[in-house]
């Protein structure tokens, strides 16, 4: 009986760079996203709602000049969805080298998420609540100053320690991953470990 021999897999070498290329694409996107949600959703967004969110926070104030809140809030929101855009970009790239990784970044990533936009309905709680204290005159009973109180702590533990947290250990893990793997420039891996660590330090000190 003759033996078949058996054929050899056909190896493309361009096909193999096409990947390294793809990932490498891949992974330089999710670094500058990462600069756009950092930049949105901390640098921009936190200094815009400050002067507004300053305690004792006056309702009746936000209802009538409700700018601050709205700009605040839609930096928080564009910083959110560069957070989604940075697990699509890097999850095909974790998964094949540390799957582990990939699970665990996507996961931080979605709880982050969860959290901002949970904030940012606070924000919007929190002109609702004014406007209806100015239409009722009621902005002085103790209702409207303790629902106001409850909003505000409720915004601080989401937005300064949770949200950070979550979003801190997501940010280590991937960048681990992408500093390991070469794909992108040393910078962007610094940046990225020196954010991380700077959201965990800023969570625990809040």
């Amino acid at each position: 009986m003759t033996r078949v021999a058996p054929v050899a897999a056909h190896h493309n070498p361009y096909e193999a760079r096409n990947t390294v290329n793809d990932h490498r694409r891949d992974a330089r996107a999710a670094g500058a996203l990462l600069i756009t949600a950092t930049v949105a959703g901390v640098v921009v967004a936190n200094p815009i709602l400050g002067p507004a969110l300053a305690a004792p926070v006056d309702i009746v104030g936000i209802a009538a000049d409700p700018l601050r809140i709205y700009l605040g809030s839609l930096f928080h929101l564009l910083g959110s969805a560069a957070c989604v855009g940075i697990v699509l970009a890097l999850y095909p790239v974790l998964r094949l080298r540390n799957p582990a990784l990939a699970v665990g970044s996507v996961a931080f990533r979605a709880i982050e998420v969860t959290f901002y936009v949970i904030g940012v309905v606070g924000l919007l709680l929190l002109v609702a609540l004014g406007q209806e204290a100015a239409s009722s005159g009621g902005e002085s009973s103790a209702f409207f100053a303790h629902a106001t109180s409850l909003l505000a702590a409720a915004r601080t533990s989401i937005g300064f320690v949770a949200a950070p947290m979550f979003a801190g250990l997501g940010t280590l893990l991937y960048i681990g991953a992408l500093h390991r793997s070469a794909l992108v420039p040393r910078w962007l891996t610094v940046t990225g470990f020196l954010t991380g660590g700077g959201m965990l330090v800023a969570a625990g000190v809040v």
